[in-house]
C-alpha cells in the first residue's frame, strides 16, 4: 500500500509591487515546524490534514462490488468509535469511467487495471493539499492482483477487505505509514489476517489533528 501526494500549484497574478511587498514579508515570517506524528508535512513541515472540514464527503464509485460497501462502511466506524466524532460521510455511489483525477471530489475506487511496475501494491491512496488543509483524497483498491474477503474470519490468499479499508482511510485523514508494532498504518497487510483495530499508536497519532 502506498500513499500518493501532491500539492495545488496557485496561480499568481499580482502586480510587481504587491510581489515585492509579499517577498519582503515571507522573509520575515518563520514558521515553527510542527511534531510529525505520522502526518504527511507539507514543504513548511506542517501536518497536512482536513483540519475542522468534516465530516470528509466520499463518494464509492460504482466499480466497487455493493456486497464490499459494508466493509467500507465498517471501516470508517472503526476510525470514528476510536475517536469519538463523525469523520466520514458516504454522499452516495457514482458510475463512470473508473479513472481518479484531481477534480474536487473524494472518490473509493475498484482498480481492475494497475500498473505493471506496482503489483505488489494492493491498494493507493492519493491526497491533495492547500497549505496545511487537504481537500481531496481518492482512495484505488488493486483489484486485478489481489482478491479480498469480507467476512468476520480471515481467509486464506486474500486480503481483509475491511482491514485494507481502515489502512487507506488513515492515509485519507493525512497519516503516513507506520510500522511500529501494532499499528493499522503498517505498510504491509499479509493475505489471511485481520487487522481491524486502531491501535494506541495509531490513535495519539491521529489525535494530533482530529
Amino acid at each position: 500500500m502506498r500513499i500518493a501526494t501532491s500539492k495545488f500549484r496557485l496561480a499568481l497574478g499580482y502586480s510587481f509591487s504587491i510581489i515585492l511587498m509579499m517577498t519582503m514579508a515571507a522573509c520575515n515570517l518563520k514558521i515553527t515546524p510542527e511534531k510529525g506524528c505520522n502526518f504527511v508535512m507539507n514543504s513548511m513541515q506542517q501536518r497536512v490534514s482536513w483540519n475542522s472540514n468534516l465530516p470528509i464527503s466520499i463518494y464509492i464509485h460504482d466499480s466497487v462490488p455493493s456486497d464490499y460497501i459494508p466493509a467500507v462502511t465498517n471501516a470508517m466506524k472503526t476510525w470514528e468509535t476510536a475517536l469519538g466524532r463523525k469523520l466520514f460521510e458516504v454522499v452516495g455511489v457514482v458510475s463512470g469511467p473508473a479513472t481518479p483525477q484531481k477534480d474536487g471530489v473524494s472518490i473509493i475506487y475498484f482498480m481492475s487495471k494497475w500498473e505493471e511496475s506496482k503489483t505488489s501494491e494492493q491498494a493507493r491512496t492519493t491526497i491533495y493539499w492547500q497549505g496545511e488543509q487537504i481537500v481531496e483524497g481518492d482512495i484505488r483498491i488493486n483489484a486485478k492482483n489481489f482478491t479480498f474477503s469480507t467476512g468476520s474470519s480471515p481467509v486464506a490468499a486474500s486480503v481483509d477487505f475491511e482491514s485494507l479499508l481502515i489502512h487507506e482511510l488513515g492515509h485519507l485523514l493525512g497519516l503516513a505509514h507506520d510500522n511500529e508494532a501494532g499499528s493499522v498504518m503498517n505498510e504491509r497487510l499479509a493475505s489471511g489476517v485481520l487487522r481491524r483495530d486502531i491501535g494506541n499508536v495509531d490513535l495519539a497519532s491521529v489525535k494530533c489533528e482530529y
